[in-house]
């Protein structure tokens, strides 16, 4: 409303002056330049609103499962002089990558166990304090206006963090020859030995293929680069 009514006396004021009511229109310009203040005082200051922060959460997947290795995509991405760094996952229910840009927000990554991954949004935002203050600053920026973004990805264990080149890099490798007879010596060797302490596996299958799944995820997350 204030935005409409500087209008209004602008137009006003240069009438008046027009037609040399000089008296009346000095009056409106030192409203004028009131409104102008308030408005200058919410727009720098927030003037008329208060801080509010709301949370949301979101399950994520990796872009790409390796033996149940986890992995998330972490890629350098220049503009200008500054380096930030975009975060990859997919939407479960959708499959489609989300990507997201730590520019104008916080990233964090935070460890917990085995628990199932997903990306909580905290925004911070200045909201007008009342009907009033929303009326009278209509049109200004600071209603939602963020003051403060933090990203959340709260993954397990499992999940690795590999830029682009370092992906393209794992999938070469495990897609030669030498890697995958390695690969194969390291987990018939672990079962080997597993076999050795507790002879009464070799009667269950069952065990033996969660065993040799358990040895493949372990040797391949060896492999990895090392997570940021």
């Amino acid at each position: 409303m204030l935005l409409l009514i500087s209008v209004l006396l602008a137009f006003a004021i240069g009438f008046l002056f027009y037609r040399r009511h000089h008296g009346l229109a000095l009056c409106l310009v030192a409203i004028l330049l009131l409104i102008q203040g308030s408005l200058l005082l919410d727009v720098h200051y927030h003037y008329g609103t208060k801080v509010t922060t709301t949370t949301t959460v979101a399950k994520v997947a990796p872009i790409v499962n390796i033996h149940n290795n986890e992995i998330m995509v972490a890629q350098p991405v220049k503009q200008g002089k500054t380096i930030y760094t975009a975060y990859a996952t997919k939407n479960p229910s959708t499959h489609k990558t989300s990507t997201i840009l730590n520019k104008s927000k916080t990233v964090v990554i935070k460890r917990q166990g085995n628990s199932k991954a997903q990306r909580s949004t905290q925004n911070t935002q200045y909201v007008y304090q009342n009907a009033l203050a929303r009326t009278l600053f209509f049109g200004i920026t600071n209603q939602n206006q963020l003051k403060k973004q933090v990203i959340t990805y709260h993954l397990a264990s499992n999940w690795y963090l590999l830029s682009k080149k370092q992906l393209t890099q794992v999938g070469k490798q495990l897609r030669s020859k030498t890697y995958q007879a390695q690969l194969q010596n390291n987990v018939k060797t672990k079962l080997a030995a597993q076999l050795k302490e507790t002879p009464s596996l070799a009667q269950q299958p069952q065990k033996l293929q969660q065993l040799k799944n358990q040895y493949i995820q372990q040797t391949i997350a060896a492999s990895l680069p090392r997570q940021s």
